[in-house]
Parts: C-alpha cells; sequence; structure tokens
C-alpha cells in the first residue's frame, strides 16, 4: 500500500512544478516516482514468478524502438555536425528513463491489476484533496510563501503553467469516471462520483483551451462508447441500460430536426453573448494560429532534412522567430526561449517533437502503442479510459505530453485492465 500511495503521489505532485528545486527538475513528485522505483525494484529482483505476458511485451518492444530511434537521431546530429544543448539533452534522457521505468514497472508486477486499481482510487481521492488545496491556497485561505496559484485571470495552482494544471484535471476526472463505470458497491459509486467534481471545476477555471477541446471530443465519445457497452451486453430480458441505449439512438433523428429552430432561437436571444465570446477570443486565436502552424511547419521541415531519422533527444527548433508577447505578459515571469544559437525549442506537439527527435520510427512506434491500446480499451469495454485516451490524443496536439508520468499511468492501466479482462472476464470488471 505504501508503494501505491508514493505512486500516487508521484503523479499528482510532478507536474506541480513551483514545488520544485529552484533552477532545479528536482521536487517532491520526482522523489516519490525515485522511492516507488527502488522499491519496485528491490522487491521484484529474484522474483521467479514475473512472466513477460502481453502488457510488459508491448511496453518494452515500445521502448525499444523509441531507444534505437532516438539512437540514430542522436548518431545523425553527430553526423551532420548540429550542436545540441546539453542541459535540454540530459533532461530529455532522464525524463525518459523515469517515465520508461514507470510504465514497465507498472505492468511488470504479477499482482499489477490490484495495485493498479489501488492507485486508481488514491489518484482521485488524494487528486481532489490536492486540488482542493489549490484551490484553497488561490482564495487566500491557504498561505504558502513564493507560491504564486494565479497566472493573471488562469489558475495554475501549484504547477508553473495553467496547461500542466488542467491535465491533471483531466487524468483524475475519467480515471474518477472509469472507478465510477467499474465499481459494484453503491458507497464507491458514490465517492468515485464525488471525485469527478473539483476536476471539472479546477479546469475551467485555468481556462485552457486544451482543457475545453478534451470535453469536448471525450465527453461525447464516452457517451458513444457507453451506449455501444450496453448494446454489446445482449442481455436475454432487456434491461435498463438496454432500452436507454435504443432510445438514446432513436432520438438522435429528433434531435436533429429539433437542432435547427432551437439553434435560431438561441442566436436572436444571445445575440450580445456571442459577440462578445467571439470577440474576446477572435485576438487570441489570430495571434496563436499562425504561431503554431508555423512552429508545426518548422518541426516537420526540421524532421525531413535529417532523412526522417531525427536529431536525438532534446528540442531541435530554433528560438521562435514570431516571439513576441501581449504587453500584459511583460514582467510577470514571461520567459522567451533563450538567445542560443543551439535550438531550443519545441513544436508542443507530441507527435511532431518526438519526430524531430526520433524521426518517423519515434513517432510510428508511439503512434502504435497509442493506437493499439485505445483499441484495447474498446474492444474490453473500457469506455472512461478509452474516452481519457481520447482526451489526451487531442490535448497531446498543443502540447508535449509524452515526458508526463500520467500519460504513461493510463496507458499502463489500460494495458493491464485489457489483458486482466481477457483472462479473468468477471475479475477484471470489478472495482472496489
Amino acid at each position: 500500500m505504501k508503494k501505491d500511495v508514493l505512486l500516487a503521489l508521484g503523479l499528482l505532485l510532478s507536474p506541480a512544478s513551483q514545488l520544485r528545486l529552484a533552477g532545479g527538475a528536482i521536487g517532491p513528485g520526482e522523489i516519490c516516482f525515485a522511492l516507488w522505483l527502488v522499491l519496485t525494484a528491490v522487491q521484484n529482483l529474484g522474483r521467479s514468478d514475473l512472466a513477460l505476458t502481453s502488457a510488459p511485451m508491448r511496453i518494452l518492444s515500445f521502448w525499444l524502438l523509441f531507444a534505437t530511434a532516438l539512437s540514430i537521431g542522436a548518431l545523425t546530429t553527430y553526423a551532420m555536425g548540429i550542436r545540441n544543448d546539453p542541459a535540454f539533452l540530459k533532461h530529455d534522457i532522464q525524463a525518459y528513463i523515469l517515465v520508461a521505468g514507470i510504465s514497465l514497472f507498472c505492468v511488470l508486477d504479477p499482482a499489477a491489476l490490484k495495485r493498479l486499481n489501488n492507485v486508481a482510487w488514491l489518484l482521485a481521492s488524494l487528486g481532489s484533496a490536492f486540488l482542493l488545496l489549490q484551490l484553497a491556497h488561490a482564495w487566500g485561505l491557504l498561505n504558502i510563501p513564493q507560491l504564486q496559484p494565479w497566472y493573471w485571470d488562469r489558475l495554475r495552482g501549484w504547477s508553473e503553467n495553467p496547461n500542466q494544471l488542467a491535465l491533471v484535471c483531466i487524468g483524475i476526472g475519467f480515471v474518477s469516471l472509469h472507478l465510477l463505470e467499474t465499481s459494484v458497491r453503491p458507497i464507491a459509486r458514490t465517492a468515485a462520483l464525488a471525485c469527478t467534481v473539483l476536476p471539472v471545476l479546477t479546469g475551467l477555471l485555468t481556462k485552457s483551451d486544451s482543457f475545453l477541446l478534451v470535453l469536448a471530443v471525450a465527453g461525447p465519445a464516452l457517451v458513444v462508447l457507453t451506449i455501444v457497452n450496453w448494446l454489446r451486453t445482449k442481455p436475454t430480458q432487456p434491461g435498463i441500460r438496454w432500452t436507454l441505449a435504443w432510445l438514446c439512438i432513436l432520438a438522435v433523428p429528433v434531435m436533429l430536426v429539433l437542432a435547427a429552430p432551437a439553434a435560431q432561437i438561441i442566436a436572436k436571444n444571445s445575440g450580445s453573448i456571442e459577440r462578445q465570446l467571439v470577440d474576446s477570443n477572435r485576438e487570441a486565436v489570430l495571434r496563436d494560429a499562425p504561431k503554431r502552424l508555423d512552429l508545426w511547419r518548422q518541426a516537420i521541415e526540421v524532421g525531413m532534412s535529417t532523412g526522417m531519422l531525427g536529431l536525438g533527444p532534446g528540442p531541435h527548433l530554433d528560438r521562435a522567430r514570431w516571439a513576441s508577447v501581449n504587453a500584459k505578459d511583460v514582467g510577470f515571469e514571461f520567459r522567451h526561449p533563450s538567445e542560443d544559437p543551439v535550438a531550443n525549442f519545441e513544436t508542443h506537439n507530441t507527435l511532431l517533437d518526438l519526430f524531430t527527435q526520433g524521426g518517423l520510427i519515434a513517432a510510428l512506434s508511439f503512434g502504435w502503442l497509442f493506437i493499439s491500446t485505445f483499441l484495447l480499451a474498446v474492444r474490453n469495454n473500457l469506455a472512461s479510459l478509452a474516452a481519457l485516451l481520447c482526451g489526451l490524443a487531442v490535448f497531446s496536439m498543443f502540447h508535449f505530453i509524452f515526458r508526463h508520468p500520467l500519460l504513461w499511468f493510463v496507458i499502463a492501466l489500460c494495458l493491464v485492465l485489457a489483458t486482466a479482462t481477457n483472462r479473468h472476464p468477471a475479475q477484471a470488471g470489478q472495482g472496489s
């Protein structure tokens, strides 16, 4: 149980980058991960019941491919005479070793199903308490020196970036929905449902566009996948879920017919609100979209210039040519990419960043692992986790989340549950 607490605390505290030592990459989250890895390695040392089942084989195969891709990329960098910043190189290598160890040890344990289920409950419960503390700090109920929970009007909690907190909220919220979906006892279902409230409220306070987009995509995906799961049950006598699923399907044409007149009524009565929303977001969209597209174009150019082999770990884009900011950003901990002849900027798109580092091998291998995990989740009726993977895919289009341990915990949880479902269908579907 102590190990499970360490893993859950690591997942929650690692994005709290304001808690890290000044100028370093070590904080409470990283310390928890290090302790968990050491304890897990010592416990598994010399065990005879360890077996490379399908879940460990998938994870191990991916990391071998990824390590090969990064090695080829590093050799390509050396052959082309390109300089890499040693600090960024060291940072990425350390991060990749950390998440590789977390993902492998999560699935390698013979009792992985029980342990990951415990960690999921700890993530939901401790995560809600963790968010509550950050909200209390943000509203002045707690006084924690040297921590600034607000980035202007956006809540960032104890992270340096509001999007880091938004990613944590996405993970806690959908893991709580998974526990609600798989739990049997009413008290457990009630607790899981309660754990979904604070992640949504906190995520909205971050004002993260990516968070809203995840809700817009993953929410409907969850509804569709849940209905599909209900229809798959094939009951001998139609139950309430099976009946409700068919009612939802039959209601779709009616909703489409009513949508047009309803939209006209809403448009007439909310013109001022619509104009306000459009005016407040148009400037940001017009300013950020060309910059993001320019970053994506640069990443593709860098990857193609290496023969799709990549350039190894670290950022590989030059300082953004468009690096200008709003007046309100100046003077409030705003940090430009450093003025350095060495490339030190990332694409903020997971697949494209992997493409610049490990070339086509890295991008395709991660795409294979992610998509195959999603298909396993769908095939084994893990609707909430499949929807979470959809949300993470959306989030990854605008952020480099490959180094986030939360992503790898979700992948490991899906693989372990899918394997357990294939072996013990009755046992795998039961939560607390």
